[in-house]
This record gives C-alpha cells, structure tokens and sequence, in this order.
C-alpha cells in the first residue's frame, strides 16, 4: 500500500471520529422514534435465525440491514443510544475506507 493511501486512511479514521465522538451520547431525535423505539420488530430479545428474517422479507421493509443493525444492537444494549451510534458510526468510517482504498 503505497504511502499516500496509508494517509488518506488515516486522516478519514481521524477526521471522522474526531467530527463525531461528542455525539455518541446524544438522544434518539427525528425518525429513530419511529423507526427504531417503537418498532417491535427491532426490540431482539434473543439471537434466533428468523429475527434477522423478518426485516429483510418484511413488507414495507426499505432498509432490512438497517433494521437488522438495529435488532443486534437492542439484543446487546436495549436503548443505550452509544451502541446504536458507535456502530452508525463504524459503518460510516467503514464506507470512506472502502472508497480511499
């Protein structure tokens, strides 16, 4: 990997965790009410093979990895908005990765 990517990596880890580590402890706003709280679909209250089904062959479903996101992080953390924000977060370093490299 010639140096420049290395920098480029850097500086998107950087950069983008810098812009939004004040913000993992923020409450739900906008539509995280209806799409994530009061969604039955996405309160797991166990790892079973058909949660992950339900939001991908659900009708109305326009975001079945979301929701499955969603579902893992009740299953580990209820509503403690830092695990929901900490993966979003991850996901969204993860894509400019996959695009500097």
């Amino acid at each position: 990997m010639r140096p420049f990517h290395v920098a480029a990596i850097a500086a998107i880890a950087v950069v983008g965790l810098a812009s939004y580590s004040n913000s993992l402890d923020a409450e739900f706003t906008y539509d995280d009410y209806d799409v994530i709280v009061d969604n039955p679909h996405d309160r797991w209250t166990e790892l079973c093979f058909e949660n992950p089904l339900r939001p991908a062959t659900g009708s109305g479903v326009r975001r079945p990895v979301a929701h499955v996101s969603f579902g893992l992080n009740h299953y580990y953390g209820g509503y403690e908005v830092t695990g929901y924000h900490a993966v979003n977060l991850a996901i969204h370093l993860r894509n400019g990765l996959l695009h500097a490299t």
